[in-house]
């Protein structure tokens, strides 16, 4: 029987599982308070880089950033070949790069662990880093190269997927919502959008990113995901005189990450604020960030600031993402990715879709599943 599937949420997640599930035959409804790929998803620097952040009590999010790692090739060919959409993606590895001492040690610790976990990287001193990418601050000490990390352009990827999905026969309600789920005898029945229209189906999938809280759920308390704001500095990279900045690799700082896309826009991201849904610019964490910036690229003082890009990220209470099945059959999460939404895209999407569809799940998804918060115990 082809399943009814309603999808709360048209960002990158939920565009990407209703191509999927749609693909597999079902009858897929995506419903979102604004329209495709217009909020978190759209405002990203698109970048592939699980493990220079990496903590290390984060052995699980490293199984899930790798196999998602591995995925984007095959998924970005896809897609291309799928929708007729140039996406840019590029894996030319991610710098670390470090200030001083503490922080040169701090880094050197960091790749020791990345190598431990069978991950090739260079360790750089200071010229190292000045022939990778000459135009880097010459106040820095040192730092190394993670292979194998890089970045998409997460607009091209947000068009290409809606357009799949069109083709797919998905319908896609933009201004509309879902507001609450029903269930009879602990199985999904239907859910009611934002205009008091009751949808039936067989599944819903949560991937409202930073609002995915407000939906109700059936005997359930609101799924623990709150936005963790960020402001994203959008720069040219040609200066009034025509000097062209050059970066070749995407750049962690301690402090912020820099990245050069193929249209010519230099990102700088991006702040981390408690600041629930707040759309106005914040000039303080503003200025922080915008000081940080220019202490790595010392050429930013004469690039124009083309935007300020303001987004949500998701962020769970254990800052992991969920995905799979609620205790509520037919009930299944896929939000919760904090900073890394569109890296663990192809992972996580497969891995809801298979549940979705009653297919088994790889071993690295079960420290992800939803019930860690929904189950009473967890109450």
């Amino acid at each position: 029987m082809t399943q009814r599937v309603l999808i709360a949420g048209a960002g990158l997640l939920g565009l990407g599982v209703a191509r999927q599930l749609a693909a597999s035959g079902c009858h897929v409804s995506l419903f979102d308070p604004r329209a495709p790929g217009v909020e978190t998803s759209l405002v990203s620097a698109g970048m592939l880089a699980p493990h220079a952040e990496l903590r290390h009590d984060e052995e699980d999010l490293l199984a899930l950033g790798r196999a998602s790692q591995a995925l984007w090739p095959r998924w970005v060919e896809a897609l291309v070949s799928e929708s007729g959409v140039a996406i840019d993606v590029r894996m030319p590895g991610t710098l670390v790069v470090a200030y001083d001492g503490d922080e040169y040690a701090a880094a050197r610790h960091h790749l020791d662990t990345l190598e431990r976990q069978g991950l090739q990287v260079d360790h750089l001193d200071a010229s190292d880093l000045r022939d990778l990418e000459p135009d880097l601050s010459p106040h820095l000490v040192g730092g190394g190269l993670i292979h194998g990390d890089g970045q998409v352009d997460n607009r091209a990827l947000l068009d290409a997927l809606r357009l799949r999905a069109e083709a797919l026969g998905v319908t896609i309600l933009s201004g509309i919502g879902l507001q609450s789920v029903e269930a009879v005898q602990g199985r999904v029945a239907g859910a009611t959008d934002t205009a008091g229209d009751t949808h039936p189906c067989d599944a819903v999938v949560i991937a409202a990113g930073s609002w995915s809280r407000s939906i109700r759920l059936p005997d359930l308390p609101p799924l623990p995901v709150r936005p963790v704001r960020g402001q994203l500095l959008a720069f040219a990279s040609v200066d009034r005189l025509g000097r062209r900045l050059r970066l070749e690799r995407a750049v962690h700082a301690p402090s912020v990450y820099m990245a050069l896309k193929a249209d010519g826009t230099l990102l700088a991201g991006a702040t981390m604020e408690e600041r629930g849904h707040e759309r106005e610019v914040n000039t303080g964490a503003l200025f922080e960030h915008l000081r940080e910036a220019r202490r790595l690229l010392p050429q930013l003082d004469e690039l124009p600031l083309r935007d300020i890009r303001i987004g949500f990220r998701p962020t769970s209470r254990d800052n992991r993402p969920l995905l799979g099945e609620t205790e509520i059959a037919g009930l299944f999460c896929l939000t919760g990715h904090a900073r890394n939404g569109v890296q663990q895209a192809p992972a996580s999407i497969e891995i809801v879709a298979a549940a979705v569809l009653g297919q088994s799940l790889p071993a690295y998804a079960e420290p992800f599943s939803p019930k860690r918060f929904t189950t009473r115990a967890a109450r």
